[in-house]
């Protein structure tokens, strides 16, 4: 089975599957922001905590991406502040479909670089 972590710890924790496993392959995450809009700064990693800090609004999912989105957050101590602003969608798509359609543009994006990349010609 081919899946991200978290949805093999949950089926390991059920028993569906055993709790060995080798790692194929690896996704980054990335910043999303509509076209037109100024990117945020995230060259740094306090740049990054100023950003999100900054940001009208952050979106990112409930999936994978998003699990990991949250420790992420929380190891930058800025959880509590970007998460009461955060609009939290069911997966990547629908992150970047939301990106389309805001019109804030002090907002931004948390996703799968694989999903950015599908939506980059979209905008």
């Amino acid at each position: 089975m081919i899946a991200p972590p978290a949805v093999l710890d949950t089926l390991a924790r059920a028993g569906a599957v055993e709790s060995a496993r080798v790692p194929v392959g690896k996704v980054g995450i990335g910043v999303a922001i509509r076209a037109g809009v100024a990117a945020p700064d995230i060259g740094s990693v306090e740049a990054l905590k100023q950003s999100l800090l900054a940001a009208d609004s952050v979106a990112f999912n409930r999936a994978s991406t998003g699990l990991y989105v949250e420790t992420l957050l929380v190891r930058l101590g800025v959880a509590d502040a970007v998460n009461a602003k955060a609009t939290r969608h069911p997966d990547g798509a629908s992150v970047m479909k939301h990106l389309l359609a805001s019109s804030r543009a002090g907002e931004f994006g948390l996703g799968a670089i694989t999903e950015i990349v599908l939506f980059r010609t979209r905008a």
